[in-house]
């Protein structure tokens, strides 16, 4: 199972191949998954009747990104947080604890 943060650092990375407003979507849902999502994206998609565009700056291109990460998750040195990003707790992980 993914964790928010990284999902977060996947989404970072994406935003780094991108241009435009795509890039953007991008760089707000990898902030948002940080500090915005209050639940795990993986217990939103589990869970019957929810869609990950529940989660704040999620919008559908985004939602297919996420659940082909959550299908089928990517290396893990993929998900290894850079240096900058490194340390930080999530909001879903401080709610939960």
């Amino acid at each position: 199972m993914l964790t928010n943060a990284e999902i977060a650092e996947l989404l970072a990375r994406a935003a780094t191949e991108e241009g435009g407003h795509r890039q953007r979507a991008l760089s707000r849902a990898a902030r948002a998954a940080v500090m915005a999502w209050t639940e795990e994206a993986a217990d939103v998609a589990d869970a019957p009747g929810r869609s990950l565009t529940e989660l704040p700056l999620v919008g559908p291109w985004v939602a297919r990104m996420l659940l082909r990460w959550l299908e089928e998750p990517p290396p893990a040195e993929l998900r290894e947080p850079s240096p900058l990003r490194r340390g930080f707790l999530t909001l879903a992980e401080v709610t939960r604890t």
